[in-house]
């Protein structure tokens, strides 16, 4: 999984940094070109087409990028990043999202703050996929050597024994979810019921630094 996540952020960079600016490049040369077309009093039309259609790419790959590993991770942190994806995730989907917080202010090691990304991502898949649900909330805790994070949902739910079934398909899901927590050496629970929606929490340790073990 660590080579998994280096692969996507490769992926990702070259997605922004050398495709992004070859579209980039395109549109330029496309406004430059209709710019020069508008002046001689020529209206070509295809011209626009093709600005919009460069335009409507770059936004693609952008939100490619940032989905494959969202730069604002390293830069600005897990609640930031996961705040992020939670309002892309609601547009999308049509799922009213709610993401709370409590002493996420002191940034984590940089393989939880993706491990932990990575689970919500994951988690919010299944949600989409499955519960038909029309609210969601995302919990942050940060407790003293932990992080607890809390994803429930007012979704139809299901039965937890009935997830690890040969060929269910919710079940398959939470196998991604699963494997990110045992990487990160943390603890997951699964509360549901039919017509009770579903809480996924999960607990990961947190190595206290030297400075936090002094004050403490």
């Amino acid at each position: 999984m660590t080579a998994q996540e280096e692969e996507r952020r490769s992926i990702a960079r070259e997605l922004h940094d050398e495709v992004g600016q070859v579209l980039t490049a395109i549109k330029v040369e496309l406004a430059l070109a209709q710019r020069s077309a508008d002046a001689a009093g020529v209206n070509v039309e295809s011209l626009q087409d093709a600005r919009k259609i460069a335009e409507g790419a770059l936004h693609t790959v952008r939100d490619l990028s940032r989905l494959l590993h969202p730069s604002m991770l390293d830069d600005l942190g897990l609640p930031a990043t996961i705040d992020w994806y939670l309002k892309g995730f609601g547009r999308r989907h049509g799922v009213r999202i709610e993401l709370l917080q409590d002493g996420m202010s002191e940034r984590l090691p940089p393989a939880t703050e993706a491990g932990i990304y990575r689970i919500v991502q994951e988690a919010l898949t299944n949600v989409a996929k499955h519960a038909q649900a029309s609210t969601c909330r995302v919990f942050l805790q940060r407790l003293t050597h932990s992080v607890l994070v809390t994803i429930e949902d007012d979704g139809i739910g299901f039965r937890p024994d009935e997830v690890s079934a040969p060929g269910a398909s919710r079940g398959i899901g939470l196998v991604g979810v699963r494997e990110r927590v045992t990487q990160l050496r943390g603890d997951l629970r699964l509360e549901s019921g039919p017509g009770k929606g579903t809480r996924l929490t999960v607990e990961v340790p947190v190595q206290t630094t030297s400075m936090e073990a002094i004050a403490g």
